[in-house]
């Protein structure tokens, strides 16, 4: 089964909000990340979990977690040319 689709069903329990402009707008861009990088930020950022919970979670060496800083850079880079309008200084 695809992580991302484990990952979803997981949340699908908790309460549904309606997401924000940026909010959706930010979910769109964060699925456009090739699906190795997009599994490690949810996994660190939503999930809360550690590289080390993450490379054991997705049985990747712990160097895999460089996937984090490689989405983190992509995310920014996306954000800046996408949502310039929530950027202040542009």
């Amino acid at each position: 089964m695809d992580l991302w689709v484990e990952i979803e069903e997981g949340h699908g329990a908790q309460a549904e909000k309606k997401p924000s402009a940026i909010g959706s707008r930010i979910e769109s861009l964060l699925a456009s990340l090739p699906e190795p990088q997009r599994a490690a930020l949810i996994l660190r950022y939503q999930e809360d979990l550690t590289p080390e919970e993450i490379a054991e979670l997705l049985s990747a060496p712990l160097a895999r977690s460089k996937s984090l800083q490689r989405g983190l850079k992509l995310l920014r880079a996306k954000a800046t040319s996408h949502l310039r309008e929530y950027i202040r200084g542009v």
